[in-house]
């Protein structure tokens, strides 16, 4: 006999299949799941399957293991689709093939390999998997644990290692990973550039060197991480700001770094609840944020700790170029006529005002380790122009958190707001 809640409508609110105007019922999705119905795999409710048989479970798994997109090399490392399960042979071969490209140049010791991953639960496995790996090839696979790039990039330099390895999640598709690469000196590993070796070499069959086993050990790179940020948490104002990251090491470092000072952080997302994950919802939350806290500024730091997007005390967005004339300029008091290196997307305008500053502008480039070495060639104090901002090393890195101490620093240096010291700096119509 049927009961009332088998009796009543099934819901449509939430179910649509992917190119198709109407919605269905969750009967008819669990059907279409069950009989593998093409547009489920692109759908985002794939995963609602609550009500298929053990079996149907099985074979789903199956489709979507077939369906999932295979590794792609991109111009900053190695992407991993969303889908499936841990990619564990993939992550191997990666390893072996940075292996081989290190044991190529015959070193006199085992190649010291760091290992690290952004602190999120969905990374922290590519920790053993690349250790493991990195080991049975014959180098010393250091675990550095959960980091943002900028402390893996410094820590490859500070250690003195021959590369780190470095998992992050990606935003081009849901749960998608990239595999970052820097060799010696903290020199990031870019397509074309230095990547496209490894690349080669992870098609090939893996083998293991003709050598013993390596070791595993593990080293913490924070304390040196945090010794580059000495002199900038003095004599700061009181400062409020509102920090919106999921790049957790980050979190962590800015609010041991805000802890001595008279500066304090607050964390986005408490004043309209749950913050979106990712899209233009994202600065509208922060925003918001802004506004309600009372704050001077709010920053907006991606998942690695690299790229970052400022807001004024207004809630309203400072153009990415801008803020590189802003910290530009406080760069060019200390060093009359220094270098400061421009992604090809900055515009002249922005050309124009760092030259005004004093500043010798230098062509960079699009990828890392392009900006990386013309950072070096140059001698350069700053870089960027589109979300990166570079700062002198060694080794010169992009690094979101120096970015957002520079600011405190800039800020600190009279009683004006956010938007005014833009204003100033940019030479807007509005400046005062």
């Amino acid at each position: 006999m049927e009961d009332a809640a088998s009796r009543a409508p099934h819901p449509t609110a939430g179910y649509c299949c992917p190119g198709e105007p109407h919605a269905i019922d969750r009967v008819t999705h669990l059907a279409r799941l069950a009989a593998f119905y093409p547009a489920c795999l692109t759908c985002s409710h794939r995963d609602d399957t609550a009500g298929l048989s053990a079996l149907q479970l099985q074979l789903r798994a199956e489709v979507e293991r077939r369906h999932a997109s295979p590794a792609q090399w991109t111009a900053e490392g190695l992407l991993l689709p969303g889908r499936g399960r841990f990619a564990g042979d993939i992550i191997h071969r990666m390893a072996m093939a940075v292996a081989a490209e290190l044991w190529q140049h015959d070193p006199p010791s085992p190649p010291q390999v760091l290992v690290g991953h952004d602190g999120h639960w969905s990374t922290a496995d590519f920790v053993p998997t690349a250790c493991q790996a990195l080991a049975w090839a014959g180098c010393q696979a250091v675990e550095i644990g959960a980091v943002s790039a900028p402390t893996a990039a410094l820590a490859v330099a500070w250690a003195r290692a021959s590369a780190a390895l470095w998992m992050v999640r990606d935003d081009s598709s849901p749960g998608a990973r990239r595999i970052a690469l820097w060799r010696a000196d903290g020199r990031p590993s870019s397509s074309p550039g230095a990547l496209d070796s490894v690349a080669a070499a992870s098609k090939r069959t893996p083998s293991r060197p003709k050598r013993g086993g390596g070791g595993r050990t593990r080293f913490s790179p924070d304390e040196p991480y945090l010794a580059t940020f000495d002199g900038l948490f003095h004599a700061l104002r009181p400062l409020v700001f509102v920090l919106d990251t999921d790049c957790e090491p980050l979190a962590r470092s800015c609010r041991q770094l805000t802890s001595a000072s008279g500066c304090r952080m607050v964390r986005a997302g408490g004043h309209q609840g749950p913050r979106p994950a990712s899209g233009p919802g994202v600065l509208d939350s922060l925003r918001r944020d802004v506004v309600a806290e009372g704050a001077h500024f709010g920053m907006w730091i991606d998942g690695a700790g690299e790229a970052c997007q400022l807001v004024d005390q207004r809630g309203e967005l400072v153009p990415p170029q801008q803020l590189l004339v802003l910290l530009a300029r406080f760069a060019c008091r200390e060093r009359r006529g220094a270098a400061v290196v421009v992604e090809p997307t900055v515009d002249a305008t922005t050309r124009n005002m760092l030259a005004q500053a004093g500043a010798n502008v230098c062509r960079g480039s699009s990828t890392r380790q392009g900006m990386h070495d013309a950072m070096v060639a140059t001698g350069a104090a700053i870089g960027g122009g589109n979300g990166r901002l570079w700062f002198a090393g060694p080794p010169p890195l992009p690094d979101a958190l120096l970015a957002t101490s520079v600011l405190l620093a800039v800020l600190s240096e009279s009683d004006r707001t956010l938007s005014e010291v833009v204003d100033t700096a940019c030479g807007n119509a509005s400046a005062s």
